[in-house]
């Protein structure tokens, strides 16, 4: 964790996740919104996920996200997820897949998603944002590179969930 600069000038808080040591369970903070979450799940150990939580909902909390290798093996996945299931995580996810046939699916009622690497493991520079408006999640400017023909039914890539995933 450390700040680093981006662009001319400006800052933000970075806190980078790797696996490479073991799984990961990182339950963000308040005091951490704004920051940017890189995510390194390349460890070739199998069952070393990484399990991001959000805070307790509160207005104007913010954090951005971007997966910076792939999964280095096929049992890590990645799993982000909201502190309930009264704090749905709403928006449009755009996703890049094998076939180009299914770009958009829409995340509605979820609290909880899976970048399942049992699928594919390809999944380097997927990135997303999340605010909060008091509630739930708003999300923005997600986009998804994902191996797969399709997305957003059950056995693909990414895997929605009303559950909080632990």
């Amino acid at each position: 964790m450390g700040i680093k600069t981006i662009g001319l000038g400006e800052s933000k808080n970075v806190i980078a996740l790797s696996n490479s040591a073991g799984p990961v369970s990182k339950t963000l903070t308040a005091a951490e919104s704004g920051s940017l979450i890189t995510i390194s799940p390349d460890s070739g150990t199998s069952s070393r996920h990484v399990l991001i939580t959000l805070p307790a909902t509160a207005a104007g909390l913010t954090y951005s996200f971007i997966i910076i290798a792939n999964s280095g093996n096929t049992a890590n996945d990645i799993k982000f997820t909201s502190p309930s299931t009264d704090n749905d995580i709403d928006g449009l996810i755009m996703g890049v897949e094998a076939s180009n046939a299914n770009i958009a699916v829409t995340a509605a009622s979820t609290c909880a998603w899976t970048i399942d690497s049992s699928v594919t493991n390809v999944y380097q520079y997927s990135r997303w944002t999340v605010t909060c408006d008091g509630t739930n999640w708003l999300l923005s400017d997600a986009i998804f590179r994902i191996a797969q023909d399709s997305m957003g039914i059950s056995g693909d890539t990414l895997l929605f969930s009303n559950a909080v995933l632990t």
